[in-house]
């Protein structure tokens, strides 16, 4: 798949999504998803709560983070990650643990909500010769966000560019994009899609010159409870894996 052509399409389609959309059919204040399937968004938690976030896939790996808002405008968090956690031997644990916070710095009204922020959380192995995770973390980053009602739900779209610490052998900044769905108040339809500019070097590049996308849908079992389900790498990008990845994501959201 041509880089460039998807490149544009994402700011085509983000572009579209918060401009041509029916004004009449905005809601300023509807909740946002603080990420889809592993993109940042412009969202926050509710003031004094906190989402319990937990992730299995492939090769036996499991993520376990914990994320806290403050006043709608601040979020802060902390992960880490571990392989052969589901098999024979002893699990292992990523040499680092993950840190983020993020900060809004416009509230959504007709235009899109703005947020900035960093998460050194990148996803699957680390590699400490390399220094980097499989999929590199985001690092620095800032992130635009929407929301739709529709006929049928809702909409959210999201985009964002980033610059990742985990700079050895490419230093590019990358740019991402995320949807996200919701019917019947319960199923979420998921959408990211990483155009991984920062990871084509040719030397110690895990991508194999491509874009990563990732799909999944959601549940929400009532107001405090999702679980998800999520094939990642559909266009077949990351060199070492074979075929598409499935895991299995459960979110909790409580109030202190």
């Amino acid at each position: 798949m041509n880089r460039a052509l998807v490149t544009v399409t994402i700011v085509v389609l983000l572009t579209s999504g918060f401009v041509v959309l029916q004004p009449g059919a905005v809601r300023a204040q509807l909740p946002q998803p603080v990420y889809v399937i592993d993109k940042p968004t412009a969202g926050i938690l509710p003031n004094g709560s906190y989402l319990l976030r937990g992730r299995a896939g492939p090769e036996s790996s499991f993520l376990l983070g914990v994320y806290v808002g403050f006043r709608e405008v601040i979020q802060i968090g902390a992960s880490f990650g571990m392989q052969n956690v589901f098999d024979h031997g002893t699990p292992a644990v990523n040499d680092y643990p993950g840190f983020t916070v993020r900060a809004r710095l416009l509230q959504e009204t007709n235009i899109p909500a703005l947020a900035i922020g960093f998460d050194s959380q990148g996803w699957g192995v680390y590699h400490e010769d390399l220094e980097r995770y499989d999929r590199k973390s985001p690092g620095l980053y800032a992130v635009v966000s929407k929301n739709y009602a529709l006929l049928l739900g809702e909409l959210s779209l999201h985009g964002g560019i980033s610059w990742s610490t985990e700079r050895k052998f490419d230093r590019d900044p990358n740019v991402f994009g995320a949807g996200e769905w919701t019917v019947f108040e319960r199923l979420s339809v998921l959408l990211g899609l990483d155009t991984a500019l920062n990871d084509d070097a040719q030397i110690h590049s895990f991508g194999q010159g491509g874009v990563y996308l990732d799909a999944g849908v959601a549940w929400h079992a009532g107001e405090t409870v999702r679980v998800s389900l999520v094939f990642s790498d559909l266009t077949g990008n990351f060199g070492p894996a074979r075929g598409v990845g499935r895991e299995f994501e459960f979110a909790l959201i409580q109030s202190f």
